[in-house]
Parts: structure tokens; sequence; C-alpha cells
């Protein structure tokens, strides 16, 4: 219960402030639901839930915006490093709206691999 009632503050809250500058764009939210349009906003207000519920400092807000259908803008504030990530279609990205880019490694034993196995809210909440 703790989890959804943070999930739907936080979601309420980037909702309502993104509605007030985009009045004529559909949201597509983790709790709201939503219905896909040609300008939508998609959110999922505590992504990381697992690590959130588990005092795990790995989580983060993301949002994507789309228009017909194409991602046009990402955007990931993680807040407990107040990092913000955010790309643009054809822009590159930035973190804390400095230029970064993908690592140019090559060799695999050098590589950093991430893998999300998944859970079962049942056994968390």
């Amino acid at each position: 219960m703790y989890l959804q009632k943070c999930d739907r503050k936080v979601e309420e809250f980037i909702v309502t402030n993104l509605a007030k500058s985009f009045p004529d764009d559909d949201f597509l939210a983790e709790e709201r639901g939503g219905v896909a349009s040609s300008k939508l906003w998609v959110i999922d207000p505590i992504d990381g839930t697992a690590n959130f519920v588990r005092s795990i400092p790995f989580f983060g807000i993301s949002i994507a915006y789309l228009i017909e259908g194409e991602v046009e803008i990402g955007v990931i504030y993680d807040p407990i490093a107040d990092e913000l990530f955010a790309a643009r279609r054809g822009f590159g990205a930035t973190c804390n709206g400095k230029a970064i880019r993908v690592s140019d490694c090559q060799d695999i034993a050098k590589a950093i691999v991430g893998c999300d196995l998944g859970y079962g809210t049942s056994k968390i909440i």
C-alpha cells in the first residue's frame, strides 16, 4: 500500500505539472493508465520499484515523450545521486546538462552488463 501511495503521489505531481505546460497532450502513466495518442507522455513514477521498496538506492523517475508513436524525448532522474539524464532525437544525450555518449569499449571482459530478472510484487509488499 505504501508503494502504491508513493507511486501515485509522484505520478500525480508529474502529470499535473506537465499538463500545465502541455495541455493538449495525453498521458500514459503506470498507476493511472491512459490511452495512446499522437502526442503522448509516458511516465514511470518509480522506475526500479523493487529497489525502492527494499531501500536500495538505485531507482529513478522515467519519462518519455512520443509523437505519432516515435520516442522524441527521454528523461530519467536519479533522486539519490541528483542526476538528470536527458536525450532528444537527433540531439544526443546529457547528464546534468553535460554531453554523454556510449562507451567505445570493444572488449567484453572490460564491459559491464546488467540484467533484470523481474520480481513478484506479492513477495515484496
